[in-house]
């Protein structure tokens, strides 16, 4: 994730909840994509 974030993503809220293991990013063009953590 700090890669991603690093290359100009950004936090994007959809809704997910604290105790989902995934992060929602959106790449600067506003593309979301999500990462898994374990």
């Amino acid at each position: 994730m700090a890669t991603a974030l690093k290359l100009g993503g950004d936090h994007f809220d959809v809704g997910q909840r604290p105790e989902e293991k995934h992060v929602v990013l959106a790449d600067p063009e506003g593309n979301e994509f999500c990462v898994k953590g374990n």
